[in-house]
């Protein structure tokens, strides 16, 4: 099943949303919650997609500190 693509205007406007929520953050401490939480979610949404979790081993192995905030993350209570 081929994944649909986003429209050009698409893709600008949630990299335009993107940068509007980090604009409203100030410090480093209120960014990195929220690109961990948004790293924690995309990986979830991403690993249900066949291709994309056969490509997370090799990944986790290039970049460990990102897996293991996702799983520190997810092991946080809600």
């Amino acid at each position: 099943m081929k994944t649909p693509r986003l429209s050009k205007e698409s893709q600008e406007q949630l990299l335009q949303n993107f940068c509007e929520a980090l604009a409203i953050l100030h410090t480093p401490e209120e960014v990195l919650p929220f690109l961990t939480d948004l790293l924690t979610k995309t990986l979830l949404i991403t690993s249900r997609v066949p291709v994309v979790r056969r490509s997370l081993v090799p990944l986790a192995t290039r970049l460990p500190w990102v897996f293991e905030t996702a799983v520190d993350q997810l092991a946080r209570p809600a």
